[in-house]
């Protein structure tokens, strides 16, 4: 997900894939499915999103909506503001 960094308010939504990491099942092999958690997104820039700071959020969820049980992470270091 997009969120506008001031309020929270969702911006866009994007599916994505899951790749393979094996240096991350290396750092944390306790953690169940840890090798699956990769990530490649080109996300597009809309006009909702212009003018705006913006943070990423990846969901993992068990509805394709993204709306059914879920579990959030948000990346501290990615507001950004679109020009």
């Amino acid at each position: 997900m997009v969120l506008d960094a001031l309020n929270n308010r969702e911006l866009a939504r994007f599916s994505f894939n899951r790749q393979t990491r094996l240096d991350v099942l290396n750092a944390y092999p306790d953690v169940f499915n840890a090798q699956e958690s990769g990530f490649n997104l080109n996300i597009p820039i809309s006009s909702n999103m212009k003018g705006k700071i913006v943070r990423i959020v990846s969901r993992y969820s068990d509805a394709p909506n993204g709306n059914g049980n879920t579990s959030d992470y948000f990346f501290t270091r990615n507001s950004v503001t679109i020009k």
